[in-house]
């Protein structure tokens, strides 16, 4: 009772242990799906705060290229009415930091920030350097910051060429967003110091990244994975796990929405150990309270273990008597199944003993002896033993024989729980009986038949008797008739069947001698002759025999 009551405290144990863990593994699971929803939410927030930003940003580009195409088409206007016309829109927005006209060659012709302007070329500035390139190209240009009078600090260039009827570059007329603007988004969203939004452009140029203060640079480890392979595998959004090279060593949640409107990528990484922090805290007291009970466990399995040991010893005297006793033995409940089977029994009917249990003992038993054992089962259900015979199937399909001693379980309240039964095997002693059954059978088949001997023996004799008889006047009667004629042939057939009907004699005195034979040699060609001419006589065949003496 302690052994089982052990066991299944053990069992719960495990199966609380393991419910645990699995809790803490799915809430983990389902704490980074949730970070990935979360980081996806914020990367199509940011996109969608780019796209914005950059629109209206370009809006007023547009509309500074019209107000100085409309005062000239042709020539560059001066400093002074390119300041009135910048100013104009130098306040329309919060996020715009400068508004600024350079000339084709990189030379700054206006800016808002400053006037008058000294002279300043930016042509090594790469927005220079792009629409010189890309002539007659209207589309809007985001480049990385570079220190200036016009531009100090972090920060996002836009630019667009204006350009002659020729499609020659005019001027260009640009605007640069500070990055506290995006510092301000990145704090709204409660993002952790190890995580990170970027701004990357589609060719793989970083243009922001927060919470540092100023403007990534070049390309970093996260560039080149977005743009050699995520981006090939969904081109517009994405999650995955990876290092992004600008937290710790530790992998992110790196989640990219890639606009349809500008070349660029909006990012965010969150670092997983962060995320993970809450796991860890809420299931700090679970894996502890899982910890105590495996200790408690522990000193419950001390504390019994001394009278397992003891029932141990018990079971295993009644083993051993089970095991080695000669006779198979089997348990069967109150079903008629198998619940125990030692292994005689099990050798018994060719079966290892975990084949016999749980399975039904109809199952092993000769079908003819099925009634009568269902029979002998309402009479143990009764209360009643007994002993008697019975038939089984050994598992090569032999039929095994038994002696069955049979006796029922009862427990304290007189309810039937099953059968204890003994079974000795006792085919041999049945294979002798029917052995000797069948020599006593043989003995009286040779007594009748040394009878028929005795009687075949003087029919012989009076068969041969009467024979010579025969044979005696066929040989007169064949010495009175013509040579050659019909009478002479028919009387040559007589003699020959007669001498057929002497072999028969022959036979019977063989029989009538215990089988003792004579032998000789004889020729095969004339017995074919003979038996082919008597087989065909009657019929339109005509009979040609070739062959050799033999």
């Amino acid at each position: 009772m302690n052994k089982r009551i052990l066991i299944l405290v053990i069992i719960v144990t495990i199966i609380f242990i393991g419910k645990t863990f699995f809790d803490i593994s799915s809430d983990r699971t389902a704490t980074i799906a949730s970070a990935e929803r979360n980081a996806k939410g914020i990367a199509s927030e940011l996109n969608e705060h780019v796209v914005h930003t950059f629109s209206d940003a370009e809006n007023i580009l547009n509309n500074i290229i019209n107000d100085i195409e409309r005062d000239s088409s042709h020539s560059v206007l001066d400093e002074k009415v390119l300041y009135r016309i910048i100013s104009k829109y130098n306040a329309s927005r919060s996020f715009i930091s400068n508004l600024f006209v350079s000339s084709p060659d990189g030379l700054l012709l206006a800016g808002s920030s400053a006037y008058p302007l000294r002279d300043e070329y930016s042509a090594d500035r790469e927005y220079v350097q792009h629409h010189q390139k890309f002539l007659n190209n209207n589309s809007l240009f985001v480049s990385r910051s570079q220190e200036n009078s016009l531009s100090s600090g972090g920060r996002i260039l836009l630019t667009k060429g204006i350009y002659n009827p020729d499609g020659t570059l005019r001027t260009i007329v640009g605007t640069s967003i500070d990055l506290k603007y995006f510092s301000t988004f990145f704090l709204s969203n409660g993002l952790g110091e190890n995580d990170r939004i970027l701004l990357l452009r589609k060719d793989g140029v970083a243009l922001i990244q927060e919470p540092m203060s100023e403007t990534a640079s070049g390309s970093t480890p996260l560039t080149s994975i977005l743009i050699s392979g995520e981006l090939f595998a969904a081109p517009f959004q994405g999650t995955f796990h990876a290092y992004d090279g600008l937290s710790k060593s530790d992998s992110s949640i790196i989640s990219y929405h890639s606009s349809e409107e500008y070349p660029l990528i909006s990012v965010v990484c969150l670092y997983i150990p962060d995320v993970l922090n809450q796991w860890r805290r809420r299931h700090t007291n679970s894996v502890g309270a899982a910890l105590l009970l495996v200790l408690l466990v522990g000193t419950l399995g001390l504390l019994v273990n001394r009278q397992i040991k003891e029932l141990k010893r018990s079971e295993d005297k009644f083993s051993l008597i089970v095991t080695t006793a000669n006779e198979g033995i089997w348990v069967l409940d109150r079903e008629v199944c198998v619940t125990y089977a030692n292994q005689r029994i099990a050798d018994m009917f060719g079966y290892h003993p975990d084949e016999l249990l749980g399975q039904q003992i109809g199952g092993f038993m000769h079908p003819e002896d099925q009634p009568d054992n269902d029979i002998r089962i309402e009479r143990r259900k009764q209360g009643e033993s007994e002993r008697y015979e019975r038939r089984f199937i050994h598992k090569d399909g032999s039929i095994v024989w038994t002696m069955v001693s049979g006796a029922p379980i009862i427990d304290d309240q007189d309810v039937f729980l099953g059968v204890v039964a003994m079974c000795t095997d006792i085919t041999d002693r049945k294979r002798s009986e029917a052995q000797q059954a069948r020599m006593t059978e043989q003995l009286r088949q040779s007594h009748k038949m040394e009878a028929v001997g005795i009687l075949a023996g003087g029919m012989a004799h009076d068969f041969n008797n009467v024979l010579q008889s025969v044979l005696g006047y066929i040989y007169l009667a064949k010495m009175s008739v013509t040579p050659g004629s019909d009478v002479q042939e028919y009387l040559e057939r007589a003699e020959t069947i007669s001498g057929q009907a002497c072999e028969l004699g022959r036979r019977l005195l063989t029989l009538s001698r215990s089988g003792l034979s004579y032998k000789r040699n004889a020729s095969l060609t004339p017995l074919i002759q003979e038996t082919v001419v008597a087989a065909l006589k009657e019929s339109a065949i005509t009979v040609e025999f070739d062959l050799p003496e033999i």
